[in-house]
């Protein structure tokens, strides 16, 4: 037998977790209003002895709690979460009945025992499964798989991913995903006052993100070690792109392209409300999103040559990209 479901390319994937959710979302003006609340407010910090740079888009840092509140509450996914232990011995027969019904199978694995990784350095990961052929006994999996390392499809044997499931850490839930319709569709109207009430959190201070776990963001928890550390710095909204100016050359790649999509979500917001905003706000947003981009490929530069040169050009273009955001948010606040 062999079953496949279909999935959006993710519209955000800065990271396994993202690019799964995102595989189930259609972002339209329909999702917008609720995609903004939780993927459009940046939190950075750093953590640990090291001061390693850290980000969010959710405004929370943990992403196991993250877990269970966002996707569980998503009106458009609808989402299972299971103990292992619950299910029994024989894990492959789980598995097809539930892409048979069109849930699709999120996992944590351990990724040292499946070939299609290669070399990658890995701890345990998010594997997503859309698909089975019973005949070929393998798994269609979802990840960021190499040469590309780009959100893509490759077939996974039973035989390697059972020994993956069984070395894996069972402290994590199996989660079972599929899409669902909104009961309740949203109009222009909730789109602008959420899309208002996530720009002038931007500008604030004192910024905070509508969800009960908020108040732990200024404590990391380390998986490792299992040991909560004190956040050493925290920026957040706007300010978000001083502690990039402070930690460059130092940043990640995957937090570029994090930065850049809450920014795309904006954008993609005003141009569904032209009725209410100028085009200049619009060109504003588009502009920040273009240096993003240039910013993103000056970091991979610097990740490869090392250059001082870079790092400048780079801590320059970030200044006019916070001076750019700044304009469009007060010129969108007065529905310029």
């Amino acid at each position: 037998m062999y079953k496949e479901i279909t999935l959006q390319q993710p519209y955000m994937g800065a990271n396994p977790y993202l690019a799964i959710f995102f595989s189930f979302v259609h972002v339209n003006p329909y999702t917008v209003p609720w995609l903004l609340k939780f993927f459009t407010s940046p939190y950075a910090f750093t953590k640990g002895e090291n001061s390693e740079f850290d980000m969010s888009l959710q405004g929370i840092v943990s992403a196991n709690l993250l877990d269970d509140y966002f996707m569980m509450c998503c009106p458009f996914v609808e989402i299972c979460h299971i103990n292992q232990f619950l299910l029994g011995g024989n894990i492959i027969p789980i598995l097809e009945n539930a892409l048979q019904l069109n849930y699709c199978p999120a996992i944590v694995i351990n990724p040292h025992s499946i070939s299609a990784y290669g070399n990658m350095q890995l701890y345990e990961h998010d594997l997503l499964i859309q698909g089975f052929d019973s005949d070929k006994e393998v798994f269609l999996c979802r990840d960021f798989f190499p040469p590309s390392y780009t959100y893509s499809q490759k077939p996974v044997s039973y035989g390697e991913f059972i020994d993956a499931y069984d070395k894996r850490d069972t402290k994590y839930n199996l989660r079972f995903i599929r899409e669902k319709q909104l009961s309740a569709l949203p109009g222009k109207t909730e789109m602008n006052k959420v899309l208002q009430e996530v720009l002038q959190n931007l500008l604030n201070r004192d910024f905070c993100v509508n969800n009960p776990y908020y108040p732990l963001a200024y404590q990391v928890y380390n998986d490792k070690t299992g040991i909560s550390l004190d956040a050493n710095k925290v920026w957040v909204g706007i300010e978000v792109y001083g502690g990039f100016l402070e930690n460059l050359g130092k940043i990640p790649n995957k937090f570029w392209i994090m930065l850049s999509d809450s920014k795309k979500l904006i954008l993609y917001a005003l141009s569904q409300l032209e009725d209410y905003y100028s085009k200049e706000t619009v060109h504003l947003y588009e502009a920040i999103l273009h240096k993003l981009g240039i910013l993103l490929n000056l970091n991979i530069k610097y990740n490869l040559t090392n250059e001082d040169g870079i790092i400048k050009r780079m801590a320059s273009l970030l200044c006019e990209v916070m001076t750019l955001e700044n304009k469009a948010i007060l010129m969108a606040l007065n529905k310029g």
